[in-house]
């Protein structure tokens, strides 16, 4: 059986639902989770990714707002002090190793150290090289 084809619409009826105030009382906890849920879910997922932990632990070591790297020695190495990143992440860990403890010194903490100082050291390199940038 063939169809055949629907006629357009002559006329478009609209339909409205108006909400009373205790039914907008039992939506509002509703909304109010799904509301957390768009935030938490994101948070959840940075936290789950190592490189976006070790990238936002960089930005808020250059922020400022925490202190892996102790100040003086953050310094050093911003000053050229240590001409390797060998020997800059040397110092990081036995400074780190001697204030904290070596418990703190973690696969982790030392990936954020080794790059954080290849970027200084590297940096302080083309500086030498290009004195007028």
């Amino acid at each position: 059986m063939i169809g055949m084809p629907k006629p357009k619409p002559d006329n478009i009826i609209r339909h409205e639902i108006v909400l009373g105030r205790t039914e907008r009382a039992m939506l509002d906890p509703i909304i109010a989770s799904l509301s957390f849920k768009n935030m938490a879910e994101p948070i959840v997922e940075i936290l789950k990714d190592a490189t976006a932990l070790f990238a936002l632990a960089g930005i808020l070591e250059a922020a400022g707002v925490i202190d892996y790297i102790p100040n003086d020695l953050k310094q050093e190495i911003i000053d050229g002090v240590y001409e390797t990143v060998d020997e800059a992440v040397a110092a990081i860990e036995h400074r780190v190793a001697v204030e904290l403890g070596d418990s703190t010194v973690g696969k982790g903490f030392k990936v954020f150290t080794n790059v954080w100082a290849w970027t200084v050291v590297q940096g302080n390199k083309l500086q030498k090289l290009n004195p007028l940038s």
